[in-house]
């Protein structure tokens, strides 16, 4: 798709695709002008994925994936082409037209309006008589420099109801789009809306591409019960996608091969001041997948700095299952004194240093840490020490690592390795404590919750989303609560939450939880307008399906290379129709 005087040729002429895959996997050189990986759209062993340099495109021979770079940013950005383009344009540093509504989807301006939040509220900051109690904070109580506050673009929410909302109203962004981009609340009486974050420092939190799709905003008021609120999930954020200051810290994370992640704002930004900015902040949140996935786009090694109470050691713990699954090098800083790397910093920047460069491998600091303090001849010892580690043995995909860590502990314990084998055993085929450490979920259970969500709150539009998404389009206990929610409707013509979630209870006590979860997934826009919800709705479900159909794109393409290579000619013939139509049905998106 090539937009009539637009300059996506110049842009494509400008990038060379190699560099800007070369970002997302490791290539290796195959020829003269050819590049090989792994296919990051479906796992494999056997490096198939192709990428030409002189015919700037790139081709998997095991998925069949494959266009140039603007398709390659789409299918692992999860971007519509506009917004693509948006990203290389900046990238190739190519202007494009500002209004061109080609260019304009329902996440660019979410994105726009950010920006422009972004720019307000730092400029506050800097500029407004108003705001020199979180000025002083900052720069004396905080020790930031005017250069750090500059960097990470830090601002300031007025003490105001609707500072930012007239602001961005003047400079053309509707009240729909600052709802849906989390900055503003609807009144809950009467018309209009008012600011989200007021009387708080404000931290933006962008995209590994500098993009604003969010805020962290940290109460000035010490008698505020929320210290920190973030915004809400959007369109473009999604609290388990993000780390804090990746788009400042990649360079350095691909420069020196690891990703420090800590937990705060605060601790990130002191690092990168102090020189270290190898550093992202997971925002007190265990890694998640996506998490990783980011992560490992520019390092093979995380080193944790997780404050290890039990609140931090759990979500350490979670996260370190998630990075073993997918094959992330794990390590743990132990700070030598301060509660957090902020505090470390401030005291001692070299003793900081000197913590990371002293990170231990995740089994080490685990076993070190729990063997330590306890007695080998001690048989309640010996109990306790089984009870936390077992669990993090069985979570090592490495059999060569969780062999060498069996036969330390066994030692330790002195018993027989095969004792402790038989017990991983047990566990695995379990899994108890893999449930609890290994929770998944990604944008298709995310936007699924969202849908079911959003249907019960405005159930009339169950019919509307059924002939667009059939049941298959759902998975699991989704797919169940999509069926129940449509039974209920037929029946009932109406949505009665007590009496669903009663029935829900009756028919299987998981169904009520999902449709529990699905109800909380949605708190941000209860109170939006019936309107704004039908919008909602429209959006998610055209996400669902561009994901399902996708999905489904995908396997049948694996069904057809099955049927060509058997020779099968009527199934052939089958699968390429049912492909057109799909495909068909994709373009239309």
């Amino acid at each position: 798709m090539v937009l009539v005087n637009s300059p996506v040729e110049e842009i494509k002429n400008k990038l060379d695709i190699a560099e800007v895959i070369g970002e997302y996997l490791p290539l290796k050189q195959a020829g003269p002008e050819r590049l090989r990986a792994r296919c990051p759209f479906h796992n494999e062993k056997t490096p198939s994925f192709m990428v030409s340099r002189d015919r700037q495109i790139f081709h998997c021979f095991g998925c069949g994936e494959g266009g140039d770079v603007i398709t390659f940013v789409q299918k692992m950005e999860g971007l519509e082409f506009p917004e693509a383009l948006r990203l290389l344009a900046r990238k190739a540093n190519v202007p494009l037209p500002q209004y061109d509504p080609k260019l304009t989807t329902e996440r660019t301006k979410i994105l726009d309006a950010l920006k422009l939040a972004a720019s307000y509220y730092h400029e506050y900051l800097l500029k407004a008589q108003a705001a020199n109690q979180p000025r002083e904070y900052l720069l004396k109580m905080r020790g930031l420099k005017p250069e750090t506050i500059e960097n990470f673009q830090l601002g300031y929410a007025p003490d105001a109801w609707d500072g930012l909302t007239l602001a961005l109203k003047k400079r053309g962004i509707s009240e729909a789009h600052l709802i849906s981009s989390g900055l503003s609340i609807r009144r809950e009486k009467g018309e209009g809306v008012y600011d989200r974050f007021r009387n708080r420092i404000m931290f933006p939190i962008r995209d590994p591409h500098g993009n604003t799709i969010g805020f962290g905003g940290r109460a000035m008021d010490e008698n505020e019960p929320a210290k920190y609120i973030n915004t809400p999930q959007t369109l473009v954020y999604n609290k388990s996608n993000v780390l804090y200051a990746l788009d400042l810290a990649k360079a350095e994370i691909r420069k020196n091969k690891v990703a420090i992640v800590v937990e705060g704002y605060m601790d990130c930004i002191a690092s990168h001041q102090a020189g270290v900015a190898n550093v992202v902040a997971s925002s007190g949140t265990a890694l998640t997948e996506n998490q990783v996935n980011l992560i490992k786009r520019y390092a093979p090694t995380a080193a944790l700095a997780f404050d290890m109470d039990p609140a931090g050691e759990n979500a350490a713990k979670r996260g370190i299952a998630v990075a073993w699954k997918q094959g992330l090098d794990v390590k743990v800083i132990s700070l030598p004194f301060g509660k957090d790397p902020d505090e470390c910093i401030k005291k001692d920047v070299s003793a900081w240093r000197q913590a990371i460069s002293s990170a231990q491998p995740i089994l080490d600091f685990y076993f070190s840490r729990t063997l330590d303090n306890r007695d080998a001849g001690n048989v309640q010892h010996k109990k306790e020490a089984a009870k936390i580690l077992l669990p993090i043995l069985s979570m090592v995909a490495d059999p060569i690592e969780q062999a060498h860590y069996i036969q330390k502990f066994s030692e330790w314990l002195r018993v027989d390795e095969n004792i402790l084998r038989k017990k991983l055993t047990i566990m695995t085929k379990g899994e108890p404590e893999r449930t609890i450490l290994m929770p998944k979920v990604d944008r298709y259970e995310t936007l699924s919750q969202r849908l079911l969500g959003l249907l019960q709150l405005e159930p009339t539009m169950i019919p509307e989303v059924a002939k667009n998404l059939p049941a298959e389009a759902f998975t699991g206990s989704w797919q169940s609560l999509y069926k129940f929610v449509q039974l209920q409707y037929s029946e009932n013509n109406n949505f009665d939450p007590a009496s669903w979630q009663t029935e829900a209870v009756k028919r299987d006590i998981s169904l009520a939880d999902s449709l529990a979860i699905s109800t909380m997934a949605v708190a941000d826009v209860s109170s939006a307008t019936s309107v704004e919800k039908h919008r909602e709705i429209e959006a998610v479900t055209h996400e669902i399906q561009r994901i399902w159909l996708a999905k489904k794109l995908q396997q049948l393409t694996q069904d057809l290379k099955q049927a060509e290579r058997v020779g099968d000619k009527n199934q052939v013939e089958k699968l390429t129709q049912l492909f057109q139509e799909l495909t068909q049905k994709v373009k239309k998106l």
